[in-house]
C-alpha cells in the first residue's frame, strides 16, 4: 500500500468502521415474563453481521418506505485552539450532525453512535427513521470514539473515560441544539437520548450529567445494547481476532494482513458495501462464513477504531508511543507508518498507554482496577438504580455481554430491562418486536402531540 495522507488513510478505515459494524453492531424478555420473539436468525454472529436486516425488511415491514425526511447536515464550530495538529488533521476540524425536524412542535431525541461510527453510519441513519416515523426531532451525533469527534470534539483527545466523554457529549448536544432551533426555527417539547453500543453506556452518562445539569431534564433514555463492563467487553471483542488465524500466524500479521485486503478492496471497488457481501468479498469464500470468519471481521472491525483511538490521543497529548522520534508533522506527513503500528495496539494497550496517564493526572494512584470503574456502568450505578426514566433494550446472545452483566443489569435496573433471546450484537433493531418496544417507551412524550 501507497504512502498517503492520513485523512485517506483513515476516511478508508472509517468507512470499513463502519461497514463492518453494521455488518456486525437463558432466555429472558421483561424480566422473567415469557415472550413470543420470532427473530428469524439464532446465530449470533450471523444476526450481529447484518444479515438479519434483509429478513426484518422481507417480513416485517414496518418502517414507512415512502417515509420523507426533513433533515440536513449541519457543521459545529472546532474548538478554539492553536494546536498545529488540527492543521494535519484538517478534514476533520469540524463536527457535523445529522439534524431531521417535524414541521409541528415536537420531543426532541439525541442518537449517540457506537463504536468509532460517524453520525452517519448505517444504525443511526436506521434509528433516526424508527423515531422521526414515530414523531420526533431528530439529532444524530458521532460517537465520541469516531475519528472527526476525537480530533474536534474531545476535550483530551483521549475517548473512553465516560464521564468525561459525557461531558465533551453534553456540550456537543447542547450546540447542536441550539444550531438547529436557530437554523430551523423548530419548537421542542422535550427531551429524550438514545445510543447503541458504546453509544449505550454514553447515553446513561449523559443523563446522570443532566441530573445535575438540568438543561434537557431527560424524559427517557435509551439505552440499546450497552457494555456493562467497557474494558471486558472490548477485551473480549479482541480476542476473537484471533478466531481465523491459522497456528503459525500472530495477530499482528493477521490483522495488518486483513487491513491490507481491505484497502485493496476499497481501492478496487472505489466502496465498501454496505451489506453482508462485503464479507464475503473480504475473505474470498463467498456468502456462507464459518462463525470464526465473522468473529474476526467483527474483532478486527473494533481494533480499528481503537488503533484509531490509540493514534489520535498519542499525537494529541504527545506521549510519543506511536511517533517514537516526535516527529513534527504537517498536513503533508506521510503517517501510514504511524497508523500501522497503532494497529498493534490492543483496547488494554490503548488503556495502558493512554487511558491511565489521563486518569493519573486528577488521580495519581490510579490503577486498572479505577480505570474499569470509570469506563464502565458501575460508575453510574446508583444514578442508574433510582432513574425511572432509562431503559436497557440487549439480547441474550450479545457477543459484548455475559451473564454476570445480563444479571447486575438485571438487578439495578428492575422492570426497566428487556433482553430478547436472539440479536446478537444490536442485528435487530429493523424487527418489528423491537421497534413497536422502543416506540412503546418512547410513546408518553408523544401524547400531547397526538
Amino acid at each position: 500500500m501507497s504512502d498517503v495522507n492520513i485523512i485517506n488513510y483513515t476516511s478508508v478505515l472509517a468507512r470499513v468502521g463502519i461497514a463492518l459494524s453494521l455488518l456486525l453492531c437463558q432466555s429472558l424478555s421483561y424480566g422473567d415474563e415469557a415472550k413470543d420473539y420470532n427473530f428469524p436468525v439464532k446465530n449470533p454472529f450471523k444476526a450481529t453481521i447484518g444479515i438479519s436486516a434483509l429478513y426484518a425488511k422481507q417480513e416485517m415491514p414496518i418502517l414507512n418506505p415512502a417515509l420523507s425526511i426533513k433533515e440536513n447536515t449541519f457543521v459545529l464550530d472546532a474548538q478554539q485552539s492553536d494546536d498545529p495538529l488540527l492543521d494535519v488533521f484538517y478534514q476533520a476540524n469540524e463536527l457535523k450532525f445529522v439534524g431531521a425536524w417535524q414541521t409541528h412542535e415536537a420531543p426532541l431525541i439525541f442518537i449517540i453512535a457506537g463504536t468509532g461510527a460517524s453520525y452517519h453510519s448505517y444504525k443511526t441513519n436506521l434509528l433516526k427513521k424508527i423515531f422521526y416515523q414515530q414523531g420526533f426531532h431528530v439529532i444524530q451525533i458521532s460517537s465520541p470514539t469516531s475519528y472527526d469527534f476525537m480530533v474536534s470534539a474531545s476535550t483530551s483527545h483521549t475517548p473512553g473515560i465516560s464521564s468525561e466523554d459525557a461531558k465533551d457529549l453534553y456540550r456537543v448536544m447542547q450546540q447542536a441544539r441550539d444550531l438547529l432551533v436557530a437554523e430551523e426555527d423548530i419548537k421542542i417539547s422535550g427531551y429524550a437520548v438514545t445510543g447503541y453500543s458504546l453509544g449505550g453506556l454514553n447515553a446513561a452518562f449523559v443523563g446522570a450529567l443532566d441530573q445535575q445539569k438540568k438543561d434537557f431534564n431527560f424524559a427517557k433514555i435509551l439505552m440499546l445494547n450497552p457494555p456493562v463492563n467497557l474494558y471486558r467487553s472490548i477485551s473480549r471483542l479482541d480476542q476473537l481476532v484471533m478466531a481465523d488465524v491459522p497456528a503459525d500466524q500472530s495477530i499482528d500479521d493477521a490483522v495488518h494482513g486483513m487491513f491490507n485486503r481491505l484497502s485493496q478492496y476499497y481501492r478496487a471497488k472505489g466502496a465498501l458495501d454496505m451489506s453482508s457481501s462485503l464479507a464475503g468479498d473480504l475473505l474470498g469464500i463467498g456468502n456462507e462464513l464459518k462463525n470464526e470468519n465473522i468473529a474476526h471481521l467483527i474483532s478486527l472491525s473494533f481494533r480499528l477504531s481503537v488503533a484509531d483511538m490509540n493514534f489520535v490521543s498519542d499525537e494529541f497529548n504527545h506521549r510519543g508511543e506511536i511517533d517514537t522520534q516526535r516527529i513534527q508533522l504537517s498536513d503533508s506527513s506521510s503517517l501510514t507508518e504511524y497508523f500501522k503500528t497503532a494497529l498493534n495496539c490492543d483496547f488494554n494497550c490503548y488503556i495502558q498507554q493512554q487511558v491511565m496517564p489521563e486518569i493519573k493526572k486528577t488521580q495519581p494512584y490510579a490503577d486498572l482496577d479505577t480505570v474499569i470503574q470509570e469506563v464502565s456502568l458501575y460508575k453510574i450505578e446508583e444514578y442508574l438504580s433510582r432513574a425511572d426514566n432509562v431503559m436497557v433494550m440487549t439480547n441474550q446472545d450479545d457477543l459484548i455481554i455475559n451473564a454476570n452483566d445480563l444479571a447486575w443489569l438485571k438487578d439495578t435496573l428492575p422492570n426497566r430491562l428487556i433482553v430478547y433471546p436472539h440479536g446478537g450484537h444490536c442485528g435487530n433493531y429493523q424487527y418489528a418486536d423491537n421497534i413497536k418496544d422502543m416506540w412503546a417507551f418512547m410513546a408518553p412524550m408523544l401524547a400531547k402531540q397526538r
